[in-house]
């Protein structure tokens, strides 16, 4: 299952980001902790692109993706601001240190024209609709890629 959302780099858009997520989260069929866990990941890393990618820049969209392929999901934010030395002092953020604690891995890329960030969680059996999983696997099988 995927889902795909494109917001501007607005601080109003902190929480519409946070609720698609676990909106999305629910839809994926996914329950309990994991889906705040979720929220919280997603508020963290939107309040950085918000605060830091785009320095008056004019055009500031940000994109939001999350995937579930059995029970791992992935989500993956991208900016297309002025990106950072994602290997030097990233670690001391406390944003991104809460982001590290909630995730089972966490990727940061910026690429000098903008910053990806790719969240992995892998989901316990009871964390996650069997019927979705079921689902999701279905329709891969089934519409071609």
């Amino acid at each position: 299952m995927k889902a795909k959302l494109v917001l501007e780099a607005k601080s109003k858009n902190v929480s519409l980001a946070r609720d698609w997520a676990y909106e999305t989260c629910r839809n994926f069929g996914i329950h309990g902790r994991r889906m705040i866990d979720v929220k919280t990941i997603t508020s963290e890393i939107v309040t950085n692109v918000v605060r830091h990618a785009y320095h008056n820049r004019k055009k500031k969209n940000f994109v939001l993706k999350a995937k579930l392929v059995s029970r791992k999901l992935t989500l993956t934010i991208r900016d297309f601001g002025a990106g950072f030395d994602a290997h030097h002092g990233h670690s001391l953020h406390v944003g991104l240190m809460i982001v590290n604690s909630l995730a089972d891995k966490v990727k940061i890329r910026s690429f000098g024209f903008g910053t990806q960030v790719k969240v992995v969680i892998f989901l316990r059996e009871t964390e996650v609709d069997k019927v979705s999983s079921v689902t999701a696997d279905l329709l891969r099988q089934v519409i071609p890629h």
